[in-house]
């Protein structure tokens, strides 16, 4: 990947490389890209969608609805800010490369048991980007919000009947969790 990034009057150069999955998310889909840092960001997420969903693009980005968007949280070394990007990726040719060498990680005996948990949480923060950054009283610690985040992929692959009923449960879930978070003083 090479790149340049532009902001506050400042341009960055980035070139790094990484890796590329399959997205988990079952209603969004994608692909997910796992670079390495760089002298100048941290990549805390970076996805490309196709047929961007509106809902999920931030209010000046709603002509890219309906796109293939990319999608990246990155951190400014230097400042410490969230810089947060989505634009169109118009080269379809190019999706279709990163999708082709893409896949899902598996506990192979050739990559250690934390190189995979590492590939999964990768692929968890770049499927769900925003979680990261909520502010504190609206999260939960990330290994229950990832737990949290298996139950709903399981729950779309139930049938449409069912589905509902376990959303519920899964909202109640949530707030039984986060309300035992305040009694227990934690954000």
């Amino acid at each position: 990947m090479e790149a340049t990034i532009t902001y506050d009057g400042t341009s960055h150069e980035w070139k790094t490389s990484g890796k590329a999955y399959p997205s988990e998310n079952l209603y969004l889909g994608g692909t997910v890209l796992a670079f390495e840092e760089t002298p100048s960001f941290w990549v805390r997420s970076f996805k490309i969608e196709e047929d961007a969903k509106p809902a999920l693009l931030l209010p000046a980005n709603q002509d890219l609805a309906e796109t293939t968007v990319i999608k990246a949280a990155l951190i400014d070394k230097a400042t410490g800010s969230l810089l947060y990007v989505e634009d169109e990726f118009r080269n379809s040719d190019i999706v279709a490369a990163i999708q082709a060498v893409s896949e899902t990680p598996t506990r192979a005996e050739a990559i250690s048991q934390e190189a995979y948990e590492h590939s999964l949480n990768v692929i968890w923060l770049a499927d769900s980007w925003f979680y990261h950054y909520l502010p504190e009283p609206k999260r939960l610690p990330d290994h229950e919000a990832r737990l949290i985040d298996q139950l709903v992929v399981g729950i779309e692959k139930l049938p449409t009947e069912l589905q509902e009923p376990l959303n519920e449960i899964v909202v109640f879930f949530i707030e039984h969790l986060q309300e035992n978070q305040r009694k227990d003083g934690r954000p």
